[in-house]
């Protein structure tokens, strides 16, 4: 982002912090559907 002018850096950071938080999201359901899917089901 260092080669950015000014206006572009905020643009960037923005764009990349939705995109870093989004695959956040998509990993945590990701590991939980595996996790759900492939643990025994529980109480039976």
């Amino acid at each position: 982002m260092a080669a950015l002018p000014e206006r572009g850096a905020g643009l960037a950071g923005g764009l990349f912090t939705t995109a870093q938080q989004a695959a956040l999201g998509l990993g945590t359901v990701t590991i939980g559907g595996l996790l759900g899917t492939l643990a025994p089901p529980l109480g039976r």
